[in-house]
Formats: structure tokens, sequence, C-alpha cells
């Protein structure tokens, strides 16, 4: 680190490099015949990907060799390592074995469900668990498995002033008592004093709750890069089932302003600690040890060098435990930021991983998928992380524009015949959102609703088959983002037959400290078939066209936030060519280079939901013409593709009326190019009926057509 910081002007700046040799410490730990790993190694590459980032004019390498006898291939080695300085692959880390080149990639994996790994009644020793994260997830623990807990934290919580620990006092009061305690000190002092103090009667009070849940709780002021703390504290216990390596700390600045004490305090909190419990426990038959990392271990982060390189040594340092007892279960959780709790409550590191492009990870969904990995005995390093592309410059990720099912989010369950996902709407990512709302309210749109489940039964058949029919669609109940706050939903696919998929979309209502209250709601159901070839394409006689006039522009005749509430992206209808009060012809298209989701302005798509909406919109379009009523989709009897549409070709949509009921209007649709040539067919589409429009809102006083009569 000091010779990067004190090199720093001269390093960053074109045709420079900074490189170094690992051995089967980097990339091939992750290979099943991996070499001895050794975490130091690790520690440093940890240490030059935030170099990389920060110095950006620099190309940065970590090349780890897998060789068994390195010495007798000095030669080899050197080539390799120099061709990757003056390649062109901006990748950090890449790796040789066997004349092979290896680089790292990340792809989403649901937890497998074995036999749990913590028992009932189990002991675990915990650093750092008075708080925070590790908090969060000791209170679902304790309540699933009623384990016991010895917990060591650096505050000697039990010594604060009784005064100062009073239930009832207000934080005004604390900071009265503090200045009486501290008289003549600086305003700053005294509040830093109170952020202290807050700290210290929020872990009392944790401890009280996790007491409350009929375990033993007991704590210990332990620092834990003191070995001889940790062993009094170690052997004190008069059992260790599991060991929970969890407690951390964060002082960010860039490499040229990171002082020395500072970069050791951070490391040391990690490494010391982790090589002390190691030590202190090495006599001890516990069964498991949990560790928690970052995301910055596996991408690198500016202004976290220290942080980056302690949570890269200590992965590698339990897959070496691995190595040596592997009857063990040794587990590195590299998390992203989560919301609402840990580090990134601090408002200046929150912004600063807001700029970077990092998705926060809601608290309720870290800690699910903590107690679903602890059924899980065969991963030992697990990355919480959403598609944060920006902050992934080795493409780990690969490139948004290559998701191959944009709209799943985290599997969260699979066996042979069914599949679920966890998805977070969001409408930073989900930029589509903001061009169908409803009076500011976002809703997800029935066309993305068919997309997402396409993509369900898409990725469940794995075969590379493409979506042909759906079938008995509806839409119990729409989607909202209320007050544009993230919603999260569940997507589930179930083969029926072979190419036959029943898929459906719901939620869950959540109290604000993560309880799940009632039962699930539908929102979106619906039958999809998939081949390996789509049918033979329809051709359709188009009808005599009857004139259509109007009044103004026909954008603004036709998107309006009363009328047909899509904007940008879905403002795709762009000509009414013909209407006789039953049938309604117009031209569609998808013209928009707006990204669809963040950073991404083509998406792979299953089922076409822009020009799906478009359809879905002339029904909209056709009542306000004759009934001036406003109209949601609602079912669908079938729904047939036939070819693949395309951007920035105009497609005719024919539309027609066929039944109008009491609640529901039922029309059937076609997208055709302009010979006729079917690509979308829809039948039997409902849409509800809402209420009529205002007399000012209203349109048919606007648009002229001949109507037929029958």
């Amino acid at each position: 680190m000091l010779c990067c910081s004190k090199r720093y002007e001269q390093l960053d700046r074109p045709d420079t490099f900074v490189g170094t040799l690992t051995f089967d410490s980097v990339v091939f730990p992750y290979m099943e015949d991996g070499g001895e790993i050794h975490p130091l190694f690790s520690g440093l590459s940890g240490l030059l990907k935030t170099a990389n980032k920060e110095l950006e004019n620099t190309r940065v390498k970590v090349v780890d060799f897998s060789y068994k006898q390195p010495k007798k291939s000095l030669a080899r080695i050197a080539d390799l390592f120099l061709a990757e300085l003056l390649s062109d692959d901006p990748r950090c880390e890449v790796g040789y074995k066997n004349k092979k080149r290896y680089v790292l990639s990340m792809h989403p994996e649901p937890a497998r469900k074995d036999q749990p790994i913590v028992s009932d009644g189990d002991t675990l020793l915990v650093t750092g668990g008075a708080g925070g994260i590790t908090y969060e997830i000791l209170k679902q623990v304790v309540a699933d498995y009623q384990v016991n807990l010895v917990i060591l934290d650096i505050n000697d919580i039990y010594a604060t002033d009784p005064a100062l620990l009073k239930p009832d006092a207000t934080e005004a009061d604390l900071m009265g008592l503090l200045r009486s305690q501290m008289p003549g000190e600086k305003p700053v002092a005294v509040k830093q004093a109170l952020d202290r103090l807050v700290r210290v009667r929020q872990s009392i009070a944790n401890i009280e709750y996790l007491k409350s849940q009929g375990i033993s709780v007991t704590y210990h002021c332990t620092d834990v890069t003191d070995f001889d703390a940790v062993k009094q504290a170690v052997d004190a216990c008069d059992r260790i089932d599991g060991i929970f390596h969890a407690a951390g700390m964060e002082m960010s600045q860039f490499i040229p302003k990171k002082e020395r004490n500072a970069f050791e305090l951070v490391v040391d909190v990690k490494v010391k600690g982790m090589r002390n419990l190691l030590a202190a426990a090495r006599d001890r038959e516990y069964r498991y040890m949990f560790t928690f990392s970052s995301v910055t271990a596996r991408f690198g982060n500016q202004g976290q060098v220290d942080y980056t390189a302690a949570n890269d040594f200590l992965g590698k340092a339990l897959f070496r435990e691995k190595q040596m007892h592997p009857d063990r279960t040794y587990k590195v959780y590299a998390w992203t930021a989560w919301g609402g709790v840990g580090m990134a409550t601090n408002p200046t590191v929150k912004k600063v991983l807001e700029d970077r492009g990092i998705q926060f990870l809601p608290m309720e969904q870290g800690v699910k998928c903590f107690m679903a990995d602890l059924l899980d005995a065969t991963e030992s390093e697990m990355v919480f992380s959403g598609l944060d592309y920006d902050f992934d410059i080795d493409g780990l990720l690969g490139t948004p524009s290559d998701q191959a099912f944009p709209f799943l989010g985290d599997l969260t369950h699979k066996a042979d015949d069914t599949a679920v996902w966890t998805r977070v709407l969001d409408l930073e990512h989900d930029v589509f959102l903001h061009d169908h709302t409803m009076g500011d309210v976002p809703l997800f749109l029935g066309s993305t609703g068919i997309e997402t489940m396409a993509e369900a039964a898409a990725a469940l058949a794995g075969d590379g088959s493409v979506v042909t029919k759906m079938s008995d669609f509806s839409i119990p109940y729409g989607i909202k983002l209320l007050k544009g706050r993230p919603k999260e939903i569940i997507i589930s696919g179930t083969l029926q037959a072979p190419g036959e998929f029943a898929c459906g979309i719901t939620s869950v209502f959540k109290t604000p400290n993560g309880k799940v209250m009632g039962d699930p709601k539908q929102h979106y159901q619906g039958n999809f078939f998939l081949a390996k070839q789509r049918p033979a394409p329809e051709t359709l006689d188009l009808p005599e066209f009857s004139p259509v006039s109007w009044e103004g522009d026909l954008a603004d005749l036709v998107y309006h936030p009363s009328r047909l509430f899509m904007f940008g992206l879905f403002g795709t209808i762009t000509d009414i060519n013909s209407f006789d009060g039953k049938t309604l012809i117009t031209t569609v298209a998808d013209r928009s280079e707006a990204p669809f989701f963040k950073g991404v302005t083509d998406p792979n798509f299953q089922a076409a939901p822009v020009l799906v909406d478009a359809m879905f919109q002339t029904g909209g379009l056709l009542e306000f013409l004759t009934t001036s009523r406003t109209v949601l989709p609602f079912r669908i009897a079938a729904m047939t593709f036939f070819a693949p549409v395309e951007k920035h070709t105009d497609y005719l949509c024919i539309t027609r009326k066929k039944e109008s009921g009491e609640e529901t209007n039922t029309y059937d649709l076609f997208l055709t190019d302009m010979s006729g040539k079917v690509f979308i067919k829809v039948t039997g589409f409902e849409m509800v009926k809402l209420t009529r429009l205002a007399p000012e809102d209203r349109i048919t006083d606007k648009v002229t057509f001949a109507e037929t009569v029958v």
C-alpha cells in the first residue's frame, strides 16, 4: 500500500502498470483441484483491485499461477506475466494453469436445502454481534435454532454510567448529561460522545432482547486484535459449536491520503481477529465457522484499499482452513451494502455508495438469504450483490445487455420441474416504470408481467426454446409501487407437460420488521408453451380502411395522464389508419433509444413487451373513441407469437371489439406488417371497465370517423 501511496502521481498516468504474481490463491481456490492457498496473496490482490479503480490511467494486473513445481517453469511464468501486463485486456485478476488462461465470473445459484448446518441449542461464539447486520441475523438464528451466544465486542457497554442508561432518556436528556460531565469540551466532542452512547444503549437493548428469547447470552468486552483477550474469552466457554467472525470497521480514504495506522487498524480487526480466533480455538471441536466479507473483496472499491485487502484475505483464509479441515463447514458471506442497517447507514458512506451505482440489499432480504444458506453446506463463498454493473469493471457479471432473462431476479428455489425467483422492482434500476404511471404511481404493465413469466418458462426449460403461445392469462391484482418504494415480487414456473409451463407472479405483505402477514397475493398468472421453432406465420386479409381525422397533435390526443398514461418508451402509437366503430387499425413502432433498465437500452426479451403493450393500448384507444371509458388489461384467452419483432419498424395493430359485457370488453388483436403477415395474435382479450373520462378529457368530439352500420 505504501508503494502505491508514495508513487501515486507517477503511477496514475497512461502507459504505466502495477502488477504482481500469485500462486493458487486468487483464481484457483474456486477450482476443486487447486493447490495450497496462501491468503496473503489474496490480500495483495484485494489491495490491487482497489488500486485498479483509483488509478484509472494505470494497468493493474494480478496473475495467479497454478504449477505443481513453479521453479521449473520460471521462464514460462515470466513470459505469461509480462504478456498480461502488456495486453489490452482490462481485467485485473487472471490465472494460468496447464497452458490455459482462466478468468472469474459470477452466476446466480439458489441455496441447496440439505440438513441445517446449525443445530438447536448450539453455542455460537460471535465477534461484533451486539449491533448492525450481525445482530439482525442473530435475531433470526436465535428464533429458528435457539442457539446460545457468546458475544465478543470491543465496547465495555456495562461500564457506562447508569445515569446515561435510563431507558426513558431522550437524546436531548443525554446531551444535557454529557455536557455536565464534559465541562469545557468542544461541541463536536460532546456530539461524538453522544453518538458512542447511543450505540452503547442500542447494544445493551439488543442483548437484552436476545436474552428475552430464552437463550444464554454472554457478553465479553474483547478487542479481537488482542490474542490474550480472545484466548481468555474462548477458554471461558464450556463448549463452542460454531464461530462467527463478523467484527469489522471501515475508514474510507483514497490511497494517497490513507494513513498507515488507519490501514492497519481496518486490516487488523479482520485479519488479526481471524488469526486470533483460529489460534485460540485450535483445540476446540467446533463444526462450522462463518465470517462476513464484502463485495469489495470481489470487485474492489475506491477509498477502501484496506477494507478490500482485509476481506479478500479473510475469504481465502477460510478456504485454506477448509483445505486443512474438510470435515468442517466454512462459509464467507460477501455482502453488498444493506439498506437501513450497518455501515451504509452513515450518510457519507451511503452517498458515496449510491454515487458509485451500488444497489442496497433490503434488510429482510439479507436475513432471508443468510437463513436459506444455513441449509447448504456445499458452498464456501457467497456473494450477495445486485447487478452493479458500474461497480464491476472486471466484467464478472457480464454486461447488462447480455442478460438472458432481465426480468428474473435471484433464483431462490430450483427443482426438476419448478423454479422460484425473487425480484425487487426498483425505480432506479427499472427505469421503464417511470413511463407508466397513474396519478404519479408507477404501475407494472400487463405486458411486462407477460414478459417476466415468459422468461421464467424459458429459464426453466433451459434448452434455448422460445415462447410460441400463452393461454389463460389473467391479472387478479395489478402491481403498484406506492410512493415510489421498491416492491418485491415472487416469480414462479412449473412444468405442466413437455413444453408447457404454468407461471405466476405473487407478492407478500411484510411488516416493517420483515414479518410476513397474510397469504401471498396473486398478481399475474398464465400458461406458456415453448418450442425450438415458432409456428408458421399466418396471413391476414387487411380490411378496407375507413378514413379517420382528428384535431391537433396525435401524440397529445392519445397520450394523456387521464387516458393512456404511457409515455417515453411506451409512446408507440404513431398513426390512426382506420376506424369504423368496431375495428381500429393503428401504426405502432418501438422507436425509443432511452434505457429500459438502468444502462440497458435494448434488453433480450422473450415476448416483445413494448409492442405487446402497444397492442393493449389500442383497446384503450378504441374505448376513448367511442365510450370515453378507461379500461385496463384483465384476461387473455390466447396469445400466439409467430415471428420476432424488431425495433424501428412500423407494424399495423388491428383491434376488433368482439363483445361488451357488464364489467369487461372483449377484443381480438393482430400485429402485422403492411402486407398482413401476422407476428402476434391475441384472442379473447378482456379489458376491465373503469370510470368514464371527465368531460374535459374526452376526445369523441375531436376525432371523426365513418361508423359502420350493421
